[in-house]
């Protein structure tokens, strides 16, 4: 073939790549050449950083460690984790597979011609790019190719599954780019990209800024909590060069740099890159402050700029005891003692803190002496103190201390008790005293009563019925109404909730029920009666039900009427009188 013949044959292949609208900027392939046509994927397209170099090589700011990655989902096009200065380049790579097309979208395009070795491999074999130079298409395994960025702005780039964009079925994957004039932020600490994140473990693999959810065992007196931090450039690159990182805790809190706090304050050098994370370790100072709570917001800070502060809490030891009266029960001698004879106190250390019972053997608690005609005999607790006492944080009450009485079978009678333990510094911490009764059990006598003597339609009202024993005292939380139930009648009135029933027990003396007053007006009267050995009847109510908006009845309107047209009558008459007299 002559020389003539071959130039018109590269000729026309140049027009018709013109006219398809790509240009190879690569030799045409030989007869020999192979093209993989299987698509890339998600997971096959990526920014080759360890081509690119450092984050400061290049005019290379930062890289998104997504961005270079072979990882599932798109980066999205509002992402700014990868920013390059003007003039700076980006090698972009397939992996294994290799059918499809890249396309940029702002001020960037991919390298026209093939670059020097020492700038980066250009366009592999079979990668054509477009005439304006914002599309490459590529046909063969591991293809690559370099964006060059040309002005300052937002580019995405966009990977399509097949050479050509027409002929892709769906985007897979796209690259949100920052261009920046130039990289004046890289490697200077940035307390807006740094992260700060309290943790129950020195995790320094820090990749969120989001605080664990502690848990009470994690804030147990003379526990370490942990603030792990990453330090990050403007960005959001690793820092390459070491800082001066301090950490400094307030109220006394010892705070250590990737060691036990030694002192208030913390100082080390350290550098901020991504196996170098660090850690604040946060605990009390026991010898100072024995077994007090600690509340400190501790301030880091990287070559004197703040990065950020965190408050934390740890727990006290016990410092007080809390016994409502509301909590202990009125106890019998034939009753459940885990149930009905029983009592709950709460735990709180010096600062307030509502701590956990840890449960422990039992045992006799304080130094109360039990008077015989009280009818308790002996108080002890379900959950004396251990080696934890742990904070519920919810306040529900779940983790409060509980104890127990028992009664005589013959003496109604009250005591007065308080409990108290030793905590882990020896010191003696005592509750509030309060008062355990005891009843012999069984509904002697009752009284029936109404919160109210009138209520209005739609009102709430609440009947109470009071039990005493057969020494007169209020009966046990263990007593239920019984087969007496059935006689309960409340006219005009609706009951709220469920049933009543044989079980419903009494709690402190007293059952009491709730109903819904209806639009029925009248006077009324109810019953209730529990099953008891006396009064063996049903007790009665009288109460009323009236509207509070006044309403006029039609004989009241008619009398009204009446009266009226008897005063009209009257006034005729003393006109007509007057009239004749004239």
């Amino acid at each position: 073939m002559s020389k003539k013949t071959l130039r018109k044959r590269i000729a026309v292949a140049a027009v018709s790549a013109l006219g398809a609208g790509l240009l190879s900027v690569v030799s045409i392939p030989t007869a020999n050449a192979t093209n993989n046509t299987t698509a890339i994927t998600v997971n096959d397209v990526r920014i080759n950083t360890q081509t690119a170099g450092t984050n400061l090589a290049a005019g290379v700011c930062a890289i998104d460690s997504v961005a270079s990655s072979q990882v599932l989902g798109a980066l999205g096009t509002g992402s700014t984790a990868t920013t390059i200065a003007v003039g700076a380049k980006l090698q972009f790579v397939t992996g294994t597979n290799g059918l499809g097309s890249l396309v940029i979208s702002g001020p960037a395009t991919w390298a026209g011609q093939p670059v020097s070795t020492s700038d980066l491999t250009g366009l592999a074999s079979q990668a054509t790019v477009s005439s304006d130079l914002k599309t490459v298409g590529f046909a063969d395994n591991a293809a690559s190719a370099i964006l060059v960025a040309t002005g300052v702005g937002a580019v995405t780039v966009s990977a399509y599954n097949a050479a050509t964009p027409a002929a892709a079925t769906a985007v897979v994957k796209t690259f949100g780019i920052n261009v920046v004039a130039s990289c004046s932020g890289a490697d200077v600490v940035s307390a807006a990209n740094s992260v700060l994140a309290i943790n129950d473990a020195d995790e320094q693999a820090t990749s969120t800024s989001t605080d664990e959810t502690l848990d009470y065992i994690d804030q147990d007196y003379a526990s370490t909590v942990y603030i792990n931090v990453l330090l990050r450039d403007g960005f959001k690159a690793n820092l390459a060069t070491d800082v001066v990182l301090q950490a400094t805790g307030t109220n006394g809190a010892l705070v250590g740099i990737d060691q036990a706090g030694i002192s208030s304050t913390g100082v080390a050098a350290t550098k901020g890159s991504s196996a170098q994370t660090v850690s604040v370790f946060v605990s009390q100072d026991t010898t100072t402050n024995p077994g007090k709570a600690l509340t400190t917001t501790v301030t880091v800070t990287a070559n004197g700029t703040v990065i950020g502060t965190k408050t934390i809490t740890i727990l006290g030891l016990p410092s007080s005891i809390e016994v409502p009266q509301a909590n202990v029960t009125i106890g019998t001698a034939t009753s459940a003692t885990t149930t009905t004879n029983a009592f709950k106190f709460i735990v709180k250390d010096n600062a307030g803190n509502r701590l956990e019972i840890a449960p422990a053997a039992t045992g006799a608690i304080g130094g109360t002496s039990y008077n015989p005609a009280s009818g308790v005999s002996a108080v002890t607790t379900a959950g004396a103190y251990a080696t934890s006492y742990r904070s519920p944080l919810d306040n529900s009450g779940n983790g409060d201390g509980k104890g127990t009485f028992t009664c005589s079978a013959t003496v109604s009678g009250s005591q007065s008790v308080t409990i108290g333990f030793y905590n882990a510094a020896l010191a003696l911490v005592k509750s509030n005293p309060f008062t355990v009764n005891c009843s012999v059990g069984g509904i002697n006598t009752f009284t029936v009563s109404t919160d109210k003597a009138t209520y209005s339609p739609g009102e709430i009202a609440t009947l109470t019925i009071a039990g005493f024993d057969a020494l007169g005292k209020k009966v046990a939380n263990a007593t239920t109404m019984g087969a007496g139930y059935a006689n309960l009648s409340m006219p005009g009135m609706t009951l709220i909730g469920a049933a009543a029933t044989s079980a419903d027990a009494f709690d402190q003396g007293i059952r009491t029920y709730k109903f819904r007053v209806d639009q029925a007006e009248g006077s009324f009267v109810g019953q209730a009666q529990p099953t008891a050995t006396t009064d063996d009847a049903a007790k009665t109510v009288a109460y009323t039900i009236k509207s509070a908006t006044a309403t006029v009845t039609n004989a009241e309107v008619l009398k009204s009427i009446v009266s009226l047209i008897a005063s009209i009558n009257k006034q005729i008459q003393a006109l007509q009188k007057l009239i004749l007299k004239r």
